[in-house]
């Protein structure tokens, strides 16, 4: 393939072929949908793929493997749907800010120094978020696994839906499709 086919070529086409990696076409789209890592309100979003965090091995053939990409992280589990189709329902006659089924933005401060909280200056970001000290430890971010399950199970709550962890400036990029 020259080389003026590959820059007239769109970064889907690209990804499509493998020409780039998965991690390169999010951080495109990321940037595409301004996103920055200079600012933690729009920090680079990397979403949730996997739904198995507990097998030693992953059968990449098993649907149960992979996250249902056609649905949002809040209707991953039926319980944990109806519980936001009851907040829509709850917040229906609200004239400001309306009905909603989500009490918070999936990208926000607190979610990415959630994830970034062992890494300075997030660390102290963090801090300073939580008004001087620490959250309480059962808050912090220990997993991958726990946060899937915070972000997917009827009893979590409601800090969510999108993994920031895969990414940090200066982090070593894949060098192949991921």
């Amino acid at each position: 393939m020259s080389g003026t086919v590959f820059f007239r070529m769109s970064i889907t086409d690209k990804w499509r072929r493998g020409l780039v990696s998965n991690f390169e076409y999010l951080m495109h789209l990321n940037t595409l949908s301004g996103r920055s890592f200079n600012d933690l309100t729009q920090y680079p979003v990397f979403p949730f793929l996997l739904a198995d965090y507990t097998s030693e091995s992953l059968d990449l053939a098993a649907a149960t493997t992979f996250r249902e990409l056609s649905k949002p992280m809040g209707a991953q589990d039926p319980d944990r749907l109806q519980k936001f189709l009851n907040m829509y329902e709850q917040t229906k006659e609200m004239d400001d800010p309306g009905p909603y089924h989500y009490g918070s933005h999936y990208s926000n401060t607190g979610v990415v120094l959630h994830f970034l909280v062992r890494v300075e200056p997030f660390a102290r970001f963090f801090i300073e978020f939580q008004d001087g000290s620490f959250d309480i430890p059962d808050r912090s971010f220990h997993s991958i696994q726990q946060t899937w399950r915070a972000s997917t199970f009827p009893t979590a709550r409601s800090t969510r839906y999108s993994r920031r962890g895969g990414c940090r400036p200066r982090s070593r990029r894949p060098t192949s499709r991921s």
